[in-house]
């Protein structure tokens, strides 16, 4: 219990208020969409198992056989938390509480199929009762909008037994949402590897193929 709790609260300091390490923080970007604007104040952060992976690595404290297990409650889904908020005329902000959210998410995965949430009683006792232990947690540290962002879970693969969203692969997803979507522009840049600008040296964002200031096609970095 302890361990978990360590590592909750590692993953939830990176999303919310990133830190130090490049990696880590690039990856938490990657994995949050902000929607907030005007009278509306909507979020989602996809939690992928390199997400969970890079942040509990990051701790001495939790040991190797604790992050092995843990890793395997989560591989087997997609776990998104989603925040949908408008504010009203008399400047309160009104959430969707998690039945409305449920009943309007879909997810729109790699291979161009809608999936819906997976039922709330057919999710495994272990991933239950992990993302019980998170709601509170998103709370302390995200205030509101922690207290109303509800942990939805997709299956991970389709009927082929193909992953329906591959961080690392060149194909946008989109989850689905009355009044917004959340577009999640694919592969994520932190589980690229940089490449430089044939000018100058200088490292860029593996998703990029120019150099934004010369405009140079830039170049893999060879391995040694």
């Amino acid at each position: 219990m302890k361990s978990l709790i360590v590592a909750c609260t590692i993953l939830f300091s990176f999303v919310s208020f990133g830190q130090t390490m490049t990696d880590i923080e690039e990856l938490s970007k990657n994995s949050v969409i902000n929607k907030v604007g005007g009278n509306s104040f909507n979020i989602s952060l996809w939690l992928t198992d390199y997400l969970w992976e890079y942040s509990a690595k990051s701790a001495p404290q939790i040991d190797q056989a604790f992050l092995e297990d843990m890793l395997r409650i989560v591989k087997g889904y997609n776990i998104f938390g989603v925040v949908i908020g408008k504010r009203d005329a008399n400047e309160i902000i009104r959430f969707a509480d998690e039945e409305a959210i449920r009943n309007t998410l879909v997810l729109l995965g790699q291979d161009s199929v809608e999936y819906q949430p997976i039922p709330q009683e057919e999710i495994s006792e272990e991933l239950d009762y992990l993302l019980r232990v998170m709601k509170p947690m998103f709370a302390r540290m995200m205030g509101q909008f922690g207290e109303n962002m509800h942990l939805v879970v997709f299956q991970k693969r389709n009927n082929a037994g193909e992953l329906i969203a591959d961080p690392t692969v060149e194909r946008n997803i989109t989850l689905h949402t009355s009044g917004c979507d959340f577009e999640w522009r694919l592969p994520m840049s932190a589980l690229v590897p940089k490449k430089k600008c044939p000018e100058d040296g200088e490292l860029m964002n593996g998703t990029w193929k120019f150099c934004p200031y010369h405009g140079s096609k830039l170049e893999a970095i060879e391995q040694e």
